[in-house]
């Protein structure tokens, strides 16, 4: 599945895409949202806004590495360190290889 084509998709297909295809990398904190960020076979990602003080989803943000200032920095032995650029947060993913260049 494309980028395109998972947007085109509706929300609750769209986390249905999520949980059973796509990769999960990593959780980043934005105020009071939990994000998780996972990587779809497509080639493209995904964060879910996970809000901590309703207990649900609240949004997602689909995006490709290009569009998402997302670049590899670093990996060893299944271990991948994924940066933000423009944004200072590191995320980092261990026990999974995901194949991001």
């Amino acid at each position: 599945m494309t980028l395109y084509e998972f947007n085109q998709l509706p929300y609750e297909r769209q986390l249905v895409a999520v949980f059973d295809t796509g990769t999960y990398l990593a959780r980043r904190w934005e105020e009071e949202d939990g994000v998780n960020l996972y990587h779809l076979p497509g080639g493209f990602f995904v964060e879910l806004y996970y809000d901590t003080h309703r207990h649900e989803l609240v949004r997602l943000r689909s995006f490709t590495r290009a569009a998402g200032g997302l670049r590899r920095v670093g990996a060893a032995a299944g271990r991948v360190m994924i940066s933000m650029t423009g944004d200072s947060r590191q995320l980092t993913r261990l026990n999974r290889r995901t194949g991001v260049e």
